[in-house]
């Protein structure tokens, strides 16, 4: 009887694990560089297919700093106790943002994945991310200060900010990811990008675009909807706007989390075709 469970388990197992391989196999993701309208379908898919747990997460997280905000406008609280809080708060997105990513791999590897098992894995890379960004925050200060001594200096110090930019853009998932330290995710980052800059800046512009576009016609819509009823909605778009902006940012960090994931197998397929070459040659 044992001996027959065993089996049952093991059989149960290796389906269940070729499942999940044929899933990853299957994924566009992994099988072939997207365009960027396939990057944007990839991305509405995951978002349309688990806008319930995204939701959970957005609002678990930002939430409780909407709330206190609206909160100051009420009730009385010592300036110290609200910088505090703010101050807080303010990290919270970056736990919202990891979380989604998690999120987005799963999907994408054809796994489930669960609220609480999204948040295991953003905890361990949010001390590192935190650390970094701190470090580099306080680099580009330094060098926006001393630079601002001489305008023509601080003009010309945009153009390096954007290229670092670009190179560095996929930092925050190769520590997700990869497990990558601090300074190995920006040359992890840095061999994505190699040979193709403009490629990500031209996609990263167009999505960009893109959102803003979203916001701006969500604003619009409301301003002429108030316009045309003579009403005032003052109280529901001050609602609704940060909760569409935080719906637009959790479907970015999906699109930038499918970029990475397509790009990173695309180098890989790249690599494997030269070693393939290579040794053929010999």
């Amino acid at each position: 009887m044992i001996d027959i469970l065993r089996k049952i388990f093991y059989i149960t197992f290796v389906i269940h694990f070729t499942l999940n391989v044929m899933a990853k196999i299957k994924s566009p993701v992994y099988s072939k560089l997207l365009s960027m309208g396939e990057t944007l379908g990839e991305a509405w898919n995951i978002f349309t297919r688990r806008f319930d747990l995204i939701i959970a997460i957005i609002f678990l997280f930002s939430l409780p700093g909407f709330v206190f905000s609206l909160l100051l406008t009420f009730v009385s609280v010592p300036e110290w106790l609200q910088i505090l809080l703010l101050f807080i708060f303010s990290f919270l997105p970056l736990i919202v943002h990891l979380s989604i990513m998690s999120l987005a791999k799963s999907e994408i590897d054809g796994n489930e994945i669960s609220f609480g098992e999204a948040l295991r894995r953003a905890f361990p890379a949010f001390w590192h991310i935190l650390i970094f960004g701190f470090l580099m925050g306080v680099i580009i200060f330094i060098f926006i200060a001393v630079l601002s001594l001489v305008p023509i200096f601080l003009v010309l110090f945009f153009f390096p900010l954007v290229y670092f930019g670009i190179q560095w853009q996929f930092y925050v998932q190769a520590i997700l990811f990869k497990k990558a330290r601090l300074f190995d995710s920006l040359l992890c980052s840095r061999a994505l990008v190699k040979g193709r800059w403009w490629q990500v800046f031209g996609r990263s512009l167009v999505y960009g675009l893109i959102g803003a576009g979203a916001s701006l016609s969500f604003v619009l819509f409301f301003s002429i909807f108030s316009s045309i009823t003579h009403s005032n909605f003052e109280t529901v778009f001050s609602v609704f706007i940060p909760i569409f902006s935080l719906l637009v940012g959790a479907f970015f960090v999906l699109l930038q989390t499918v970029f990475f994931l397509n790009f990173d197998a695309d180098v890989c397929r790249l690599n494997w075709s030269e070693k393939q070459s290579n040794e053929n040659s010999f």
